[in-house]
């Protein structure tokens, strides 16, 4: 029988870093195994060609990236703020009967919640929770 220890996590796992390390080395040795099992058949040569290819193309890649930066030809075109769409609703669109009205649905909603166990618990899970998100939900329904 297994101890309920056993699946304890340790603190430092915890960390997304750390969950994230591993998940990098864990796709790089799938990408290695998988590249070891397509060149498995190729000669020395082949190899190197492959390699001295690869190093080409991505030295070119570079030499043109650091030409255009150098010589001021890869500018990006500036930051527009009003090409980026916002919505804008007047300030009228939500009238206070809507807003007493959801206000009204919503208090429904939770005193329906309260009358059966599994909503009290489900209410009782949020309070504990978010705290915050309780006392703005009071706060809004006594208003």
């Amino acid at each position: 029988m297994r101890s309920i220890h056993n699946n304890k996590k340790n603190a430092g796992e915890a960390s997304i870093t750390s969950r994230l390390s591993r998940w990098c080395n864990r796709q790089q040795h799938r990408l290695a195994d998988m590249l070891n099992r397509s060149t498995a058949h190729w000669t020395g040569f082949q190899k190197k060609l492959a390699l001295a290819l690869f190093c080409l193309t991505m030295g070119a890649n570079s030499s043109i990236i650091l030409y255009q930066s150098l010589s001021g030809k890869a500018t990006p075109e500036p930051l527009r703020p009003e090409a980026i769409s916002t919505v804008r609703l007047p300030a009228d669109t939500f009238s206070a009967h809507a807003a007493d009205k959801q206000r009204r649905l919503l208090k429904e909603k939770i005193d329906s919640l309260y009358r059966a166990d599994s909503g009290r618990a489900q209410l009782d899970r949020i309070r504990r929770s978010h705290p915050g998100l309780w006392d703005s939900l009071q706060i809004l329904l006594v208003e």
